[in-house]
């Protein structure tokens, strides 16, 4: 089972890759991103001379890539555009106290605000928040295509694994919801259906109780709410997860709570491994002291 040991969050901010006078081509990256590289581009693998080696400086890791062809080196550079803007989530220092394995694996499209600043919107942040707050069908439609396009970036579920896609349950009152139309959407792409190997591709998920709002509240307070609004006992899911691998989508993640505590839900239900994928990450880490 994949997982990637990534603390806190982070985009692809530093790397190298060039061609040297022998013709072979220098790969360097940090180590999360070398192990998803190796994970993710397991042909490119085969033609490296040997294995990741450290760097001096142990901050590094360094592979030498030989007879690369042309569509080769354009895959490089696709992980590495793809990697600069997508962001890679782990457990933040706030959140690392309450959890352990319950999220393998957690990817966002870009954060929500190139400047916070200047309140200036990234292109999907401007996309989520005119599908999210009005409704836009057009902005939920291309969301899910960019979804879609990105599962390529999630590492591949064991073989021997079902796959399912579900995602975070709302309250059973809510008509419109962002999560649950960008997972339909989702699943009406043509390769996912194949992604998903089980006989109920689309898991549906609802609250048994309407959610109460948990925005305002203080931190330790909602850590401890989650675990009641996300627990087995109040998620309804249309169709069993024992023994599979679950996709969760979201729209938004900010502390990390509510996707953590429901993947902890989750993995109470039997899921083996649970891979997240949203829209946007906020730029900040908490949702209140």
């Amino acid at each position: 089972m994949f997982k990637l040991q990534c603390r806190h969050r982070r985009q692809l901010d530093w790397h190298v890759f060039e061609q040297k006078q022998s013709g072979d081509w220098f790969l360097s990256l940090l180590p999360e991103y070398a192990e998803l590289f190796e994970k993710l581009e397991p042909d490119l693998m085969r033609k490296a001379r040997s294995p990741w080696k450290e760097s001096s400086s142990r901050k590094a890791m360094n592979l030498v890539l030989s007879g690369l062809t042309d569509i080769d080196i354009e895959r490089v550079e696709s992980f590495i555009g793809d990697f600069k803007r997508h962001v890679v989530l782990g457990a933040s220092r706030h959140i690392e106290p309450y959890f352990t394995n319950e999220v393998d694996f957690c990817l966002a499209l870009d954060f929500n605000f190139a400047s916070v600043e200047e309140g200036r919107y990234t292109e999907i942040g401007k996309l989520e928040y005119v599908a999210k707050y009005q409704g836009s069908t057009s902005a939920g439609d291309e969301i899910a295509e960019r979804m879609a396009s990105a599962f390529h970036r999630i590492p591949a579920a064991d073989k021997s694994l079902d796959c399912c896609l579900t995602y975070i349950p709302p309250s059973p009152d809510k008509e419109y919801y962002l999560p649950r139309y960008l997972a339909e959407k989702i699943m009406s792409h043509p390769e996912m259906v194949c992604r998903m190997r089980t006989v109920n591709p689309l898991v549906r998920a609802e609250l048994r109780t309407k959610k109460p709002n948990i925005k305002e509240i203080r931190f330790m307070q909602k850590i401890k709410k989650c675990e009641r609004i996300y627990s087995v006992e109040n998620v309804s899911l249309s169709a069993p997860v024992r023994g599979c691998c679950v996709y969760v989508i979201d729209d938004l993640y900010k502390s990390g709570v509510s996707i953590w505590s429901f993947a902890r839900c989750l993995k109470d239900a039997g899921a083996k491994s649970v891979m997240c994928l949203v829209c946007v990450k906020s730029c900040g880490d908490r949702d209140s002291s």
